[in-house]
């Protein structure tokens, strides 16, 4: 009866062990790199709405949009940089600390290249995986009937990444989204306070 058991215990630990592996392999231990991610050279965890502004001003190549209300929402089109996207979206919480960030990508890759394809969810992901190591999880999605795709997904300790399709359709644009873990409506009380007195 003993030996029974040990040849069902080899291939339980076999399994214990691979899928130990496998969460390894699957970005579980690099969420410091997730947190430490940047956008168009802006480090994403310590943002603020100055110095996204100041920063993509400096650089140069973009253009902020006429949409942008200038407290909680900035918009920028793409010039001269980043020419395989149409746009960079940051919002801020009240204080005008970084909430989320998101890059919508253009249909056709602008890439000085022969291949002029439509971009794809996995391209932009490699490009992601080579700063932060495999992502957490991936996503199979389908919609009637069409050709499926797979959205990416990193989770860090303060920062979520997820490339994926607008409205999880298979024929819409590529995105990446940058989520930091910050409440959007929270409030801070002294600066309430001097607004009032204001």
């Amino acid at each position: 009866m003993k030996r029974i058991h040990a040849t069902y215990l080899l291939p339980l630990l076999t399994l214990a062990c691979l899928s130990s592996l496998a969460s390894r392999v699957m970005g579980a231990d690099n969420p410091a790199k997730v947190d430490a991610v940047t956008l168009a050279g802006i480090e994403l965890a310590d943002a603020t709405m100055e110095s996204v502004r100041k920063h993509l001003w400096q650089v140069g190549g973009f253009t902020l949009a006429r949409k942008s209300n200038g407290h909680n929402l900035d918009k920028f089109f793409t010039r001269t940089r980043m020419e395989d996207s149409y746009y960079l979206r940051f919002r801020y919480d009240p204080q005008g600390k970084l909430v989320s960030a998101y890059r919508l990508y253009r249909p056709q890759s602008t890439h000085q290249s022969n291949h002029r394809g439509p971009i794809q969810t996995r391209q932009v992901a490699r490009d992601l995986i080579r700063d932060l190591g495999q992502p957490t999880r991936t996503e199979y999605k389908t919609w009637a009937g069409m050709p499926g795709y797979r959205a990416y997904v990193w989770e860090g300790e303060t920062v979520r990444i997820r490339v994926d399709r607008v409205g999880s359709d298979p024929l819409s644009p590529v995105f990446v989204e940058y989520a930091l873990e910050r409440d959007p409506y929270a409030v801070d009380p002294a600066l309430a306070l001097r607004q009032a007195q204001n």
